[in-house]
């Protein structure tokens, strides 16, 4: 019985005494031997709403380890909290002070039992006391005064009962609102999750159930997840890699377990083969109310690029150190060979990036401005700007290299002439003496030509599928030896109305072609890549609503595309 929240009053009752997520045996030790926590058990265990009026409790109020305890009464009800399946997973505490009401009933009880005496008294000493009626009549007056205040009091206690009656239904619906908000909650979250580029499932119970699997799970894993079934059944290389086996620790200690750039073989279905894939992953234990397991959040990432990637230019990179420690001490050789490299070198020196050499062709991209000994970012502004700098400083800061592609850079020009802009590709490598980080060597080279290269012929490539896709004759492009449809324009499609085309072979999606020049042509171009022109071929093409074919005549060009290499695709 763990507290989550408690409200100020309730707080009130041991002081500043921590209550929030400590049990109430560790937290209210003095309730011991007080029915309170065989109270508690039995709402959990049996789901039945318990309530007592007037209880007497024990407890330090004032936190001040009295060993007397003051005696307080409460009201109170509890009332089990139930998860979403209907499961008990805590209680609902409702305490009404009424230590005030209780204490005034039994000193009116008193009262009216001394009220009682002295009447007997009173009897058997009238005549005694007769000479004294007047203030005989004047106690029964404060008796009556003493009545009419009790009824008073009462009608205050039942007003007082009535608002917490009212205080608690309020509270019923507040908490029904808010069972009804986390419903709502739980179904985002799953959209959510659904949405994210990482490959997110949850599994239940032991045998790592699938509960919920997004799309780049579902790729991942190629399509072999099903709701229900067993990590073990449907990835059957997970069990042999240890990945089993590392759910099944999670799930028994309740510890996460984190791998970064983790090296898996996944199965491809559709390639019958075992891919070599690297993940960053998470395997995160769900818990019950009560800090029990039961189930597994498990999130992945495929950093398989990253990681090829930057092995490539580590690769690089220790190679090209190597020669530079070979060339130490010829050290102006080394310079010599940067200065004729028509890549961009420099040396920076210390956390701040001191500028120690840079080659010519570092000196024509900053004509005027390079400086020995200045901080990079002193001599060139638009690398703080854009980022470069810090990326310098975690290269200095974590000794691990960095590596950039097409970075774009807006390099200020003299003459108050707008920035040029180019895009890099470069590397950052810390390099250290006596073991220590001494500076960082960049290697740079101007990419421009090719980004901007490409980027036209992306341009290109749209303009060319649009012209084509808005062409009014018929065109299509076949791809490979099976002659498989590629690329079909809306004029083309209306020859085959009602016809899948595109991603199937010619001889598959137009079966009739058998035996016609319109098969063996395009086959004859692919082989020797001359283009082929049969003039008002006829053809019947096959029409869907099952009509007798109508004989149409065309003309049909056939023409060879090639690869960059020249080799017909």
């Amino acid at each position: 019985h763990t507290f989550q929240f408690v409200n100020p009053p309730y707080q009130a009752l041991v002081g500043n005494r921590p209550l929030v997520g400590k049990p109430i045996a560790e937290a209210m030790p003095e309730l011991a031997g007080q029915p309170i926590f065989n109270l508690l058990d039995q709402v959990y265990q049996t789901g039945e709403t318990y309530s007592a009026s007037e209880l007497l409790v024990q407890l330090d109020h004032r936190n001040e380890g009295q060993w007397e305890l003051e005696k307080r009464y409460y009201n109170f009800i509890y009332q089990a909290r139930r998860t979403a399946q209907g499961a008990v997973n805590g209680i609902f505490v409702f305490a009404y002070d009424v230590t005030p009401q209780v204490l005034a009933r039994q000193q009116t009880a008193q009262q009216e039992a001394r009220t009682s005496q002295l009447n007997e008294e009173l009897a058997a000493t009238n005549e005694e006391l007769h000479a004294a009626n007047e203030e005989i009549n004047a106690s029964n007056l404060e008796l009556l005064t003493t009545q009419t205040e009790l009824r008073y009091l009462n009608q205050e206690l039942e007003a007082r009962v009535a608002d917490r009656t009212q205080a608690l239904t309020v509270a019923l619906e507040q908490t029904e609102r808010r069972r009804e908000q986390l419903r709502g909650q739980e179904q985002h979250l799953q959209q959510i999750l659904g949405q994210v580029p990482a490959a997110v499932a949850t599994l239940a119970g032991p045998e790592h159930r699938h509960t919920f699997f997004n799309d780049p799970y579902q790729r991942l894993v190629s399509h072999r997840a099903y709701l229900g079934l067993p990590v073990a059944e449907v990835l059957p290389e997970a069990v042999e890699q240890g990945f089993v086996a590392l759910l099944d620790a999670v799930y028994a200690t309740g510890q996460p377990h984190i791998g970064l750039e983790t090296l898996v073989y996944l199965h491809n279905q559709a390639a019958n083969q075992f891919e070599r894939r690297y993940v960053d992953f998470m395997y995160q234990p769900l818990l019950t109310a009560e800090g029990q397991t039961h189930g597994i959040l498990a999130f992945m990432l495929d950093v398989t690029d990253r990681v090829l990637n930057r092995r490539r230019a580590e690769t690089a990179q220790a190679e090209a150190l190597v020669a530079a420690e070979r060339l130490a001490t010829q050290r102006e050789t080394f310079y010599r060979i940067f200065e004729q490299t028509p890549a961009m070198v420099g040396i920076l020196r210390g956390a701040e990036h001191r500028l120690d050499y840079f080659n010519p062709a570092y000196q024509q991209l900053f004509p005027a401005r390079l400086v020995q000994g200045r901080p990079i970012a002193e001599l060139q502004p638009e690398a703080v700007a854009h980022g470069f700098v810090a990326l310098l400083d975690r290269v200095y800061q974590t000794g691990e290299t960095h590596v950039g592609y097409e970075q774009p850079l807006a390099v200020q020009q003299p003459d108050e002439q707008p920035p040029r802009l180019i895009y890099l590709d470069f590397t950052y490598q810390i390099f250290r003496e006596e073991n220590q980080p001494a500076g960082i060597t960049v290697f740079a080279y101007d990419v421009t030509e090719r980004v901007l290269a490409r980027q036209a012929s992306e341009r290109q490539r749209t303009l060319l599928h649009k012209l084509f896709m808005e062409a009014l004759a018929p065109l299509s492009i076949l791809a490979g030896e099976e002659l498989v449809f590629e690329l079909v324009n809306p004029a083309y499609q209306t020859i085959f109305p009602g016809r899948p085309l595109l991603g199937r072979p010619l001889a598959e999606a137009l079966p009739e072609l058998a035996g016609t020049p319109l098969l063996d042509g395009p086959r004859q171009v692919y082989q020797t890549g001359e283009t082929a022109v049969f003039q008002e071929i006829a053809f019947a093409p096959a029409r869907p609503d099952a009509q007798p074919p109508e004989e149409q005549f065309f003309t049909f060009t056939y023409q060879a595309r090639r690869d960059a290499a020249g080799h017909i695709d």
